[in-house]
């Protein structure tokens, strides 16, 4: 639902959207102000892509990965020049945003998938052992005899086999009563 026409997700488009408005905004409409943070974003990408692509190589080591390997490294090393060069000499003209938003994102990702990480363990089935299924007794208290308590041992019922009306004997004459009652309506709800 999230989704659009083209597969990709609309709520990320509009943050997106949202984010390059206050950077705009934030350096004034000029573009030229705006190249130090695409430059460390395009080299640090060029730079853990190169270096993904090194370790895909030695991982599945097919026909030829070693020179594929030395290929995607000298890659990853110059990009990684690059990037160095880059951001310490444009830190002072806006290159610092990206700087401090790339480790707080990061950040955000491991902690993300810390979470969802917990979650799984919550709901995996492996090493699961159901618990014996309980005994339970229902206890109702009750100050007499009427329709709602009819009703709650009713319902009790559906809980457990086990259900218990409980009455405080304060007057004989109405404990009297009660027991009269109960035989007609509490029984009668079991």
């Amino acid at each position: 639902m999230n989704q659009g026409d083209r597969l990709a997700f609309s709520n990320g488009i509009l943050v997106l959207s949202a984010f390059a408005a206050i950077l705009i905004v934030a350096f004034g409409g000029d573009t030229q102000s705006l190249l130090p943070l695409y430059m460390i974003g395009v080299f640090l990408s060029f730079t853990l892509s190169q270096s993904g692509m090194v370790i895909h190589w030695r991982t599945t080591k097919e026909p030829g990965w070693k020179t594929s390997a030395l290929i995607n490294g000298f890659g990853a090393l110059v990009t990684g020049i690059v990037l160095i060069i880059v951001a310490v000499a444009k830190t002072l003209e806006g290159a610092w945003i990206v700087l401090l938003l790339i480790p707080l994102i990061v950040a955000l990702f491991n902690a993300t998938q810390r979470h969802y990480d917990h979650v799984a363990s919550e709901l995996t089935l492996k090493g699961y052992e159901p618990q014996p299924r309980l005994h339970n007794s229902v206890l109702i208290p009750i100050g007499g005899l009427q329709r709602a308590v009819v009703e709650a041992l009713r319902y009790a019922e559906t809980l457990s086999d086990d259900v218990r009306a409980i009455y405080v004997d304060v007057n004989p004459t109405n404990t009297e009563q009660l027991r009269k009652e109960w035989a007609a309506w509490g029984a009668a709800s079991t």
